[in-house]
């Protein structure tokens, strides 16, 4: 008898984005206690608040080439401040790593780097570096050049200006460690069944466009790797409940080989007040009388 693979996707997708980055690359002048340094910055900012960046610059004396790495860290600023501005992000920088040349203090590296909302779009973009959140009273070093570099643009050479052949940023770029697959591997099924919240009235939009997006993401993975790609039902509206959920997942029948379950929780709007930890995915009639969860 002829094995089968599977590889089931369940996506429970409300209001969730995967987590991405964006890569920024600025220059700057920065003073420092006595004297002021021209800067070269490589930016990853994260979606969740997070992010790092690799800084270049000559430090004298002995006119070293400092390669330093900071983790950025987002800090909300105080409402209560008089210098409270809802248009500028702060990004705190710390723990610095000197990956070339030394330094005795730290007092040439900035403390903040700030975002500032474009009012055209209402993204936040890159705008400066600071000692502090109160910039109504020592003011914003502004960049002096702001780049978004693309894929295509992260060559071998530009990368290794601010990163190591043995760094993981490197190595997930140029290290490719992939072989062809077996006859049987080219009988995997990547199967997904989307569960998706599109009509609450808050994140239904939202959870729209994630489930088209997770269904083209999948798509692209099951061409890439070469494997069959099976689009299960999906399950929203009124079909949004436990019994159509069950239902579809017996339709899977007994794994023979491989199980994989993706399960990306988000928010759910409904239900925000009875005392329970988020995410609110609740696919119940009552969820305080029935007791079942998901395989």
């Amino acid at each position: 008898m002829k094995k089968r693979f599977f590889i089931h996707g369940l996506i429970l997708l409300f209001s969730f984005s995967l987590r991405s980055q964006t890569l920024y690359q600025v220059s700057f002048v920065y003073p420092a206690a006595n004297d002021s340094n021209a800067y070269n910055a490589f930016l990853v900012n994260y979606d969740d608040g997070k992010g790092l960046v690799r800084l270049k610059y000559t430090a004298s004396p002995g006119d070293q080439n400092m390669l330093v790495e900071m983790e950025l860290t987002e800090e909300y600023a105080d409402i209560t401040s008089g210098c409270y501005n809802a248009d500028l992000v702060f990004y705190k920088a710390g723990k610095p790593k000197y990956i070339d040349g030394t330094e005795t203090d730290n007092s040439r590296l900035p403390q903040y780097f700030v975002f500032k909302k474009d009012p055209l779009t209402g993204l936040f973009e890159p705008f400066g570096v600071s000692s502090t959140q109160e910039t109504c009273k020592i003011a914003a070093i502004v960049f002096n050049s702001v780049r978004y570099p693309e894929q295509k643009d992260l060559t071998n050479e530009y990368v290794l200006e601010y990163f190591k052949k043995s760094d993981r940023f490197y190595t997930n770029l140029f290290e490719t460690r992939t072989r062809a697959l077996t006859v049987s591997e080219k009988n995997i099924k990547l199967h997904l069944l989307v569960v998706a919240n599109i009509t609450d009235t808050v994140i239904g939009p939202a959870g729209r466009s994630d489930m088209n997006n997770a269904i083209t993401f999948f798509r692209k993975i099951s061409g890439f790797l070469g494997i069959q790609f099976v689009l299960g039902d999906t399950i929203t509206g009124n079909k949004y409940n436990k019994e159509t959920v069950e239902k579809a997942l017996r339709t899977f029948g007994p794994i023979q080989t491989i199980s994989l379950y993706s399960i990306i929780p988000a928010m759910d709007s409904a239900n925000q007040k009875d005392n329970r930890r988020p995410p609110y995915i609740d696919l119940r009639v009552d969820y305080k009388k029935v007791t079942w969860k998901i395989p």
